[in-house]
């Protein structure tokens, strides 16, 4: 399951305008034992950045190319330089801006030039095919602001102080699903790609490219001597997904589902401010975090009488995107012993990673 295809979204900067927003200023976040944030000027001179798609195919093809039923999801966050009474520096990063794009040449970003930006795209192909839509047309998450206004499509909303709903995690809302929470959203299998830059200049950068990443990990299960019950394996919230026998013995579990995280510019500069005096580069954190996670695996198994055994448990599962992960073992002897404690048998068909025990 291993790929390296990559979407590339480029910002492109154009004419610099003159731009008043009246009320649209950022919230300022509650710094309480800090000096007050300046409050951005975004009436100031701003610069226009329109943003524009390529799609770059290293290996295997997309398996949805791009169309009018394909959403992206914008989050751009605003970076405020900021200083204590002790001379201690450091950049809060708060929302700016968000909006949710079936045409990404209507997304035009006014950004005040005094200020650097964090954006985060995310791009969910066939999205309007797959995300539930509500009723006043807006999509869920990750298109969703739970909490501010939601704007209309192709429109960005300036100032709300919120961020898109799960931009940042993989809550993704399927069809047919209204609730936007993460307990129902998480483990999703819609196809999702997403990518970062975390410190955009207006002033000195005319262009900017963003790679977006395919945001998925599998799992796939062969069980033996399996007769009878279901096993199941799950994350700590969301969807949970089920074997059952096949009537010879055996049965196989195989899904493809997003990661419990996805990469922002706001939570990469954050991790970034607390490593900075290290060892750790922003360029490195950024791709640690495009390409490697944790999550939480638990795979337990339900006989006829309704009794459940917890076979395998990892609260700190460690993973590399676009991998699947295999693990095949007996039920009977998982169950005697106490969990999985069987032989990884290596599959070539699934990919290189084995499942971590």
């Amino acid at each position: 399951m291993k790929t390296k295809s990559l979407l590339s979204i480029c910002l492109i900067c154009s004419s610099i305008i003159l731009f008043s927003c009246g009320g649209s200023s950022p919230v300022e976040p509650d710094l309480p034992d800090t000096p007050e944030l300046p409050t951005p000027e975004i009436n100031a001179d701003t610069v226009e950045v329109s943003v524009k798609s390529a799609i770059h195919i290293d290996s295997e093809p997309l398996s949805t190319r791009s169309s009018i039923n394909d959403l992206y999801a914008i989050q751009v966050w605003q970076k405020v330089p900021t200083t204590n009474d002790i001379g201690y520096s450091w950049t809060e990063c708060f929302t700016y801006a968000h909006g949710y794009f079936d045409d990404l040449s209507k997304a035009v970003i006014k950004l005040a030039k005094r200020y650097k930006y964090g954006i985060t795209i995310a791009y969910i192909p066939n999205g309007k095919n797959l995300l539930h839509q509500y009723p006043d047309g807006v999509y869920g998450a990750p298109c969703y602001n739970a909490f501010g206004e939601n704007g209309a499509l192709n429109e960005l909303v300036y100032g709300d102080g919120f961020a898109l709903m799960h931009i940042d995690s993989g809550g993704t809302q399927v069809k047919g699903i209204d609730d936007y929470k993460i307990q129902s959203n998480g483990w999703s299998p819609i196809e999702r790609y997403q990518g970062v830059v975390v410190d955009f200049d207006p002033n000195t950068e005319s262009t900017i490219n963003i790679k977006l990443y395919r945001m998925m990990i599998g799992f796939k299960l062969n069980i033996s001597d399996f007769n009878s019950g279901v096993v199941t394996i799950r994350g700590m919230l969301g969807h949970k997904y089920n074997a059952y026998p096949d009537g010879n013995g055996n049965g196989i579990l195989d899904i493809v589902i997003e990661t419990d995280m996805m990469p922002t510019a706001a939570n990469i500069l954050g991790a970034y401010e607390k490593q900075m005096y290290g060892e750790y580069d922003l360029e490195y954190y950024t791709n640690l975090m495009l390409h490697n996670g944790t999550t939480q695996v638990h795979i337990s198994y339900t006989n006829e009488e309704g009794e459940t055994i917890e076979l395998y448990r990892n609260m700190y599962f460690e993973y590399a995107r676009n991998t699947k992960y295999k693990l095949s073992f007996s039920l009977s002897d998982a169950i005697r012993n106490g969990g999985i404690a069987a032989e990884v048998v290596e599959d070539e068909e699934m990919g290189e990673e084995e499942f971590p025990l």
